[in-house]
């Protein structure tokens, strides 16, 4: 298991069992996440390198377009890609969500 996806997996579970976790520790997290996703968009542009190589493999064996497409997408490699998209995607928005949270709870430590 990658880093990027232990971190995840980590508030995942804290905040199932916790409910609430500390607006620092999402930061953390999320700053941590943010590093890390580098790694993760780069694995992901590879693998849509190598999804269109098959693709490419499909239609010069003479598939239609339809067909090569359709081999394509039911692949073991486009359903790695898929996974990995939606991963960086959820990191993305716990990111921006941390973000707004730890603003909130500063504005409220301001108004105290």
């Amino acid at each position: 298991m990658n880093t990027a996806q232990s971190i995840f997996d980590q508030l995942y579970k804290m905040s199932e069992k916790q409910g609430a976790i500390d607006a620092n520790f999402w930061m953390q997290g999320s700053m941590k996440l943010t590093v890390l996703l580098q790694t993760e968009q780069e694995k992901l542009v590879e693998l849509r390198r190598q999804v269109q190589l098959l693709k490419a493999k499909h239609l010069g064996n003479g598939e239609s377009a339809v067909s090569a497409k359709i081999l394509t997408e039911t692949s073991d490699l486009f359903v790695e890609a898929e996974k990995l998209e939606v991963f960086i995607k959820t990191a993305l928005e716990l990111s921006r969500q941390a973000k707004k949270f730890a603003t909130m709870e500063q504005e409220l430590y301001k108004a105290y």
